[in-house]
């Protein structure tokens, strides 16, 4: 027997609908939305010919090192996901698949504006190259070699670029290779079983999914004779050394060691690398950073870099200046310090002796929260307590050991003071007129 559905109900059920079609368009608009601040991305660090770049948990981004082509000028970039470098440029993905580039674009390879749906990025010496989203490849600058012809790649997943090659490597566990071969740099037809590849000047290397790894090209030097490595869960390439993060922490290195780039037996609790031309770069499970090699453009010089905190969008300090006798420091409200005045004895602490008539940023300082100028010696504190000093002859900072929980610092002429969160206070520096007593 068939049921008859009164008006009264149809009514009611058109009520219904109308109100449930309202309460979806405007509930989006009372839901609270994700901010810029809301973003998160994973530390990590690259590494330039001499320069050192580092992304931050808050998607902002440190560099240091050498900047004659503006590849350093990084600090107001936001939201960034991810980074790579080169010799001359540097390039940030942002979260929301645009590409920003900076540093020498004689070739075009900063040409990215135009780029999108960009999952992640790779740098060469005159070229820039992106993986899409779908799998395919965009390159652009110098393509001399043919580095760029990377237009009909496709299910690829991982890219890598070295001095005049693009490496590629698909979902299926092989490998391409595009570019100059004169050193057999694109002989990777024959590989299987990768999850990762890096490109060196003039070597490919790439990790295996058993922890094992493999290279091709030039080998002059050793920096090919990684097929020994086990248990490696990352590897990165310089000029003409490798360097493989094992599973443990600790890390691993082989090929050129003129300035002892390679040596890093002694580090632990690491979670990614990076290789430049003659320096190496760790990431710390902390987010601090340790490096080795060459520092003639103070690109070692990350001690004070902690790539968990966060810069821009939360952390945030009262700026003040300090005189010092012939020099002024600077403290931002985004932690950083800057300084100008005379640098006979490195008080300005950029990595040199220069007189510097402009504010320059001090090196390697984040989430500084006090400074201090004295005489010759100039002071910061951090905000995780710590201090950092540079001057009387050291141009770079460094941190004073064995000092924690601080809460003020002061600063003499050739000496500095700091008082402890228990009350007690500590002093270091020359003691020639008896300023440091034995107890205070």
């Amino acid at each position: 027997m068939k049921q008859r559905i009164s008006k009264n109900a149809i009514a009611l059920l058109l009520v219904a609908v109308i109100v449930i079609g309202v309460v979806l368009a405007v509930l989006p608009g009372l839901l609270p939305r994700a901010k810029a601040t809301d973003f998160h991305t994973e530390p990590m660090v690259t590494a330039g010919g001499w320069h050192t770049v580092g992304l931050k948990k808050d998607g902002t981004v440190m560099a240091i090192g050498y900047n004659g082509d503006n590849q350093c000028d990084i600090s107001d970039w936001m939201d960034i996901s991810a980074v790579a470098a080169k010799y001359f440029h540097t390039v940030g993905l942002k979260k929301d698949g645009t590409i920003l580039a900076v540093g020498d674009n004689s070739s075009g390879q900063c040409n990215v504006s135009g780029w999108a749906d960009i999952s992640a990025i790779t740098a060469g010496y005159f070229h820039t190259v992106g993986l899409k989203e779908d799998g395919t490849v965009v390159a652009v600058g110098d393509n001399s070699s043919g580095q760029c012809n990377v237009f009909d790649w496709t299910n690829i997943t991982a890219v890598a670029a070295g001095y005049w090659h693009t490496v590629g490597l698909k979902k299926d566990g092989t490998v391409m290779a595009v570019g100059n071969n004169s050193a057999n740099v694109c002989d990777v037809s024959s590989w299987m079983d990768i999850v990762s590849v890096t490109a060196g000047d003039w070597h490919t290397v790439g990790l295996k999914k058993d922890g094992t790894v493999v290279a091709v090209g030039n080998n002059n030097i050793g920096e090919c004779n990684v097929s020994s490595w086990t248990n490696i869960i990352a590897v990165a390439a310089g000029e003409d050394h490798t360097v493989g993060l094992k599973k443990d922490g600790t890390v691993v290195a082989v090929g050129w060691n003129k300035y002892g780039q390679c040596d890093v037996s002694s580090w632990t609790d690491i979670i990614a690398v990076a290789a430049g031309y003659g320096h190496t770069i760790g990431l710390k499970k902390d987010g601090t950073v340790v490096a080795v090699g060459d520092n003639e453009h103070n690109q070692c010089a990350v001690s004070g870099w902690n790539l968990s905190s966060h810069t821009k969008e939360t952390f945030s300090t009262k700026p003040m200046i300090s005189a010092g006798d012939f020099y002024t420091l600077a403290l931002k409200s985004d932690g950083t310090v800057w300084a100008w005045g005379d640098n006979k004895f490195g008080t300005i602490g950029d990595g040199t002796f220069t007189d510097r008539y402009a504010p320059v940023q001090v090196l390697g300082l984040c989430d500084v929260i006090a400074i201090d100028a004295g005489g010759i010696i100039s002071c910061a504190l951090k905000s995780d307590g710590t201090v950092w000093t540079w001057g009387v002859n050291i141009s770079t900072p460094t941190q004073v050991s064995g000092l924690s929980d601080i809460v003020t610092i002061a600063a003499g002429f050739e000496h500095a003071t700091a008082l402890k969160v228990d009350g007690t206070v500590w002093a270091w520096g020359r003691n020639y007129e008896g300023q440091l007593l034995t107890q205070i």
